[in-house]
């Protein structure tokens, strides 16, 4: 990892609005756990012998499980321009180290600035969002994305409701481009003030140099957050997501189609705020069921993560 250049933003992001008593600065750093039942998104043994009777799967065609290392490290930035208006900015990097699967490494650096204003009822925020993934090890695949995520919401009664686009650019290793835009319509429900509900419903479109990965999507989100005693707090969510790619594939005994996916995804976070202390305990679950018309691309997977984490 290039940690030279990580050092550098985090210097350059500390030195801003550092001497400005109208700025605070926050961290967050995360050490812990991952367990994942399908690291490579592969289908059984059973699914793959259905799908090609005469093939014998090797290794990688089938799905694999592993452990691994995560870090996760947060420095967040906000500056009170004037009653109205803040600038929020951020550094976030993500590593996820596997024990045996080197080749599913990934690293993420996220820098992201944005301007906030808050007047009366209305909200409005324009995010600029850069940022760097990297899978493998031995052999990187590097990934560049610049965002724009302009944002506007209302408030009434005990609801929230909010419109987001999203434009991103992506330059890929190979110097292909891409691009991945969308549409989000949210609303939240205050339940009280320790507890919402929100729906969230998004559709866009993805392309990049790669024909047989262009694809349009769509999905609705349902999710819930409370904070069932002083130091213990649980957000869940539920999701359908739904793939339709553009290029035609042909499968063993099947007619040439056009692959449509659709995912199921539950998630749990439980987090434990130790008293009189900086420390939290969280916990992560995830279940993953992909169905698609290809049977191929049929799988599940299961994530867990714990992590001790510490705010400064």
């Amino acid at each position: 990892m290039k940690w030279k250049i990580y050092i550098f933003f985090l210097l350059l992001f500390s030195c801003l609005y550092s001497s400005d008593e109208n700025s605070n600065f926050y961290s967050d750093i995360n050490l812990g756990y991952l367990y994942n039942s399908n690291v490579n998104a592969k289908p059984d043994k059973d699914t793959l012998l259905n799908c090609y009777h005469s093939f014998i799967p090797s290794r990688k065609d089938i799905k694999i499980s592993d452990h691994a290392l995560y870090y996760d490290f947060l420095l967040f930035n906000i500056h009170k321009k004037s009653s109205y208006t803040k600038f929020k900015n951020s550094i976030n990097i993500k590593i996820t180290d596997y024990i045996k699967l080197d080749e599913y490494d990934y690293e993420e650096i996220t820098l992201k600035s944005a301007i906030y204003t808050q007047k009366d009822k209305m909200v409005f925020s324009i995010p600029f969002i850069l940022k760097r993934t990297k899978e493998g090890h031995k052999y990187e695949y590097s990934t560049f994305h610049a965002a724009l995520t302009p944002l506007i919401g209302y408030s009434y009664s005990s609801f929230f409701t909010s419109i987001k686009l999203f434009f991103q650019k992506n330059h890929y290793h190979d110097f292909d481009e891409g691009d991945n835009n969308s549409f989000s319509l949210s609303t939240k429900y205050f339940i009280n003030k320790n507890s919402n509900v929100t729906v969230k419903g998004y559709n866009g479109s993805i392309t990049d140099g790669f024909e047989t990965d262009n694809k349009n999507y769509k999905g609705v989100i349902i999710s819930y957050y409370t904070k069932l005693f002083k130091n213990l707090k649980l957000y869940m969510d539920s999701s359908m997501h739904y793939t339709y790619y553009d290029a035609y594939k042909k499968m063993f005994r099947s007619k040439i189609q056009k692959r449509k996916d659709k995912s199921s995804i539950t998630n749990f976070d439980i987090s434990y705020h130790f008293k009189n202390s900086s420390l939290i305990v969280k916990l992560f679950f995830s279940h993953l069921k992909n169905k698609s018309n290809l049977k191929i691309y049929n799988y599940k997977r299961d994530k867990i993560i714990i992590t001790l984490s510490r705010y400064f």
